[in-house]
């Protein structure tokens, strides 16, 4: 028995036991095809190697050793790929690097870095991060000036918090656009 659904196709349903499906034609919830795999367990492949490699994989680790050290090509790939972990990152030394705790040492420390990066004494990788580090420090020593000014601003004219009242505001909509063109000014 088969029936069209709303995107033409056609689905086919139990004649058997319609019971079992939807009004789309799938399977109910809890239906007598039973819970399905329970939660946390594998798959029967994924047990049976499970068991193999329990039962075989010292033996089969000996097997690809002996062969990558008599010169098999294939188990030297296996040795290098699967037993030595990826090269993560390395631990980059520069002289002369200065310490960032203001925004003019920031300036110092990206030039340093793109020194060392077209020097050859850090790879790009490394001064890519490097970099990064330093613009997210550059951030927070700009967010800590602006913050900074605006105190001193406030203690000057004894006002605290917010110093417009957003509810005053026009909706933005209203706001003149830098791209009007009796906005601009054209000398």
């Amino acid at each position: 028995m088969s029936r069209n659904t709303d995107s033409n196709r056609e689905i086919s349903v139990s004649a058997q036991n319609p019971a079992d499906r939807d009004t789309r034609g799938r399977f109910k919830k809890g239906g007598q095809a039973g819970p399905g795999r329970g939660k946390g367990r594998k798959n029967r492949l994924n047990e049976v190697i499970d068991r193999l490699l329990e039962e075989n994989g010292e033996d089969i680790v000996q097997r690809i050793l002996r062969g990558a050290r008599s010169g098999d090509v294939a188990c030297m790939k296996l040795v290098v790929e699967r037993l030595t972990p990826p090269r993560r990152s390395r631990i980059v030394r520069l002289d002369d690097f200065p310490a960032v705790v203001d925004l003019e040492t920031a300036d110092a420390a990206q030039t340093r870095v793109l020194s060392a990066v077209t020097a050859g004494e850090i790879g790009l990788e490394e001064g890519q991060a490097l970099s990064d580090l330093i613009a997210q420090k550059r951030q927070i020593l700009e967010a800590r000036d602006i913050l900074v000014r605006i105190r001193a601003l406030e203690s000057r004219t004894g006002a605290t918090g917010p110093l417009l009242d957003h509810a005053e505001l026009p909706p933005f909509r209203q706001l003149p656009s830098l791209f009007d063109e009796d906005n601009s000014d054209e000398s």
